[in-house]
């Protein structure tokens, strides 16, 4: 169990931000990948208590991953340069998703959204910093001690970017109604977009 301290940015692109940190000296962690993400409930309770328990696969050319991680809320911490998300975090790693998917089942959890992103990862010094493509939009998320992440924002001029301590699904939720669409609790690529993205980092269609 560990506690995580993270703050999103929005509507920066990768490709901007990649030379950055190599100018910094911050080390890439495997390349990027590509993530399916599933998130359970039981009769909304966890939903309720703002709580998460998701299952993920992460999937590289050479290897893949999975998943199975519970969050639960903290206060949130006020920064000098705005609000940053505080979570609580148990994570465990597992070799087969659809065996964890039955027991998860089993117990009565049902799968109520599923979310897709690329992510590409990098850390410097004490902080990670994750590069996202959402079907709705391009991301960066910092997750570090509080003077680290105040000092790697700055050192990535993303302490002037529009920054938001909220879940990518509050961000997917506030996306569709600014844009006049019905809610819904999953966001995941097009076929066409999946297969592209896919493709472009030496994976399966």
């Amino acid at each position: 169990m560990s506690e995580e301290l993270e703050r999103k940015y929005l509507g920066v692109h990768r490709d901007t931000l990649r030379p950055l940190l190599q100018a910094l000296g911050a080390t890439p962690c495997h390349g990027a990948h590509f993530e399916a993400n599933t998130v359970y409930d039981r009769d909304g309770e966890l939903y309720a208590r703002l709580e998460l328990l998701r299952l993920r696969t992460r999937e590289w050319p050479d290897h893949a991953d999975v998943r199975l991680t519970f969050k639960r809320p903290l206060p949130d911490l006020v920064l000098a340069t705005g609000t940053a998300k505080r979570r609580e975090e148990t994570e465990l790693g597992l070799e087969d998703a659809q065996k964890m998917d039955l027991i998860l089942q089993a117990l009565g959890y049902r799968p109520v959204g599923r979310y897709e992103k690329v992510r590409e990862s990098w850390t410097l010094g004490a902080a990670s910093i994750d590069m996202d493509e959402l079907p709705f939009g391009h991301f960066v998320e910092i997750e570090a001690p509080e003077a680290d992440l105040v000092r790697v924002e700055a050192a990535l001029h993303l302490d002037k970017c529009p920054a938001s301590a909220k879940s990518y699904h509050v961000l997917h939720q506030e996306w569709l109604a600014g844009h006049h669409l019905p809610a819904r609790t999953s966001f995941v690529f097009t076929d066409e977009r999946r297969a592209e993205l896919r493709a472009a980092l030496g994976l399966a269609r």
